[in-house]
């Protein structure tokens, strides 16, 4: 604008951004402006970028003649252009069993200054790339959307654990990179399991004893468990446990717990008693092998001891006297091991401790006595417990020798008799009186 009183010839504008001769003005373009008059025009300048810091842009624009000159100039804030895009992947769990749906989400936001376009999405995992449900191509400033889609998570094979990567990249045109999120579901092969365990109270019981039978169930899988049904054909014992009175109904046997029933039977026969209890469940999936277990408890007869003594003697003449040989016999009639008899004569001096097995006998001989004296011999065997506690009843057994000397008459002249004559009469005088009849027995001898 020419604000003197004075016209101005040949007057040229310039900017210090732009060479105005790109839009007619510039160098050898000359203005003539009368008082008052003035001249527009419209450009157009691209910011260039800006230095650390800066956050303007000044333009100054010159008009100069011969006679004077001005100029002004116009600043505008500067704003860098910035694009920024996030992607944020996630799932509503970080750990599932073959079998289940894991439900994801994708989240993406234009976090920048400007709009971004050609918007592609991808999803890759373990077993390739996913499907995606329709999203949107482009994404102005602040907006975002969210993809989400389900998985299941699949077996394997062999069967095992193993971990589910699944990784997205999304790509725009305003951005030279892609970005990616992912996330990893620890996938955990389904186990159908349990485990029976069958103890008795005793491992030996007698004939007649009631014993206590304890079956534990234990879910040892990472499943719940029903329709779980325990047997004991031996112990008559058929419930599941969502039937049984004892100890208490249950309809699922969670993971790691565990199950007790207790039962009781009368040991009725010798030997050795066997019962298997079993475990079985047709609800689960994946189905498991039914299992058993056994105890085994030794039935024993009643314990029974004692012992048998049996004393007899044998004689012989001799030139001393009556010669004889006492025998002692001691068996075990029980139905236990004697760890220790003892068996006394004491009339003979004898003293010994033994021990006897089931059905065992032992024979003990005496040293020879021999009696010189007329009379009748008593002599008495004992057999014992030698603790404090007698495991088993004293017996005794007694044994009798009766001793008449010969006697020999002295020689009559008259009659001839004596010498041998007297030794023969004496003979038969002794067996008389053995028989009953008359006279007195020379000797004798028995047991009992």
């Amino acid at each position: 604008t020419n604000t003197g009183n004075q016209t101005l010839p040949d007057v040229v504008i310039t900017d210090d951004q732009i060479d105005l001769a790109e839009i007619g003005y510039g160098a050898g373009k000359f203005v003539t402006l009368a008082p008052g008059d003035s001249v527009s025009f419209d450009y157009t300048i691209n910011v260039p970028a800006m230095g650390a810091g800066e956050t303007s842009f000044t333009n100054t624009a010159t008009a100069t003649s011969e006679a004077c000159s001005a100029s002004d100039s116009a600043t505008v804030d500067v704003i860098n252009r910035s694009y920024g895009l996030v992607l944020t992947k996630s799932a509503d769990r970080t750990s599932a069993f073959t079998g289940d749906t894991v439900n994801y989400t994708l989240y993406v936001e234009n976090t920048g200054n400007q709009n971004l376009t050609g918007i592609t999405l991808q999803d890759v995992n373990n077993d390739g790339y996913v499907t995606l449900p329709d999203y949107p191509t482009t994404l102005a400033v602040g907006d975002h959307f969210e993809v989400k889609y389900s998985l299941t998570m699949a077996e394997t094979d062999p069967a095992g654990d193993y971990e589910f990567k699944n990784t997205a990249t999304i790509t725009v045109n305003e951005l030279p990179e892609p970005i990616t999120s992912s996330w990893t579901v620890d996938v955990t092969q389904r186990v159908s399991a349990l485990t029976i365990e069958k103890a008795s109270s005793v491992s030996e019981a007698y004939l007649g004893d009631e014993v206590t039978f304890t079956i534990t169930i234990r879910n040892t899988g990472n499943q719940p468990l029903s329709g779980i049904k325990v047997t004991d054909a031996l112990l008559g014992y058929d419930s599941t446990l969502a039937d049984a009175l004892e100890p208490d109904p249950i309809g699922t046997l969670n993971p790691g717990e565990e199950w007790s029933v207790t039962l009781k039977k009368t040991m009725d026969t010798l030997g050795a008693f066997t019962n298997t209890a079993r475990v079985e469940s047709t609800d689960q999936e994946p189905a498991f092998e039914p299992q058993e277990d056994s105890a085994t408890v030794e039935v024993l007869a009643v314990p029974e001891y004692g012992v048998d003594i049996k004393k007899s003697v044998t004689t012989e003449d001799t030139d001393e006297g009556l010669a004889a040989t006492y025998t002692v016999t001691v068996r075990n009639i029980g139905n236990q091991p004697l760890p220790a008899v003892l068996v006394k004569d004491e009339a003979l001096g004898f003293e010994q401790t033994v021990s006897l097995a089931v059905g065992e006998a032992k024979v003990f001989v005496m040293p020879v006595v021999t009696y010189t004296i007329e009379g009748t011999y008593e002599n008495t065997a004992t057999a014992e417990d030698p603790g404090e506690v007698d495991l088993f009843e004293k017996k005794l057994a007694t044994a009798t020798v009766i001793y008449i000397p010969e006697e020999e008459p002295p020689y009559n002249p008259v009659t001839g008799q004596g010498g041998i004559w007297a030794a023969i009469m004496g003979a038969l005088a002794a067996v008389t009186v053995a028989l009953g009849l008359f006279g007195r027995r020379r000797r004798a001898a028995h047991g009992r």
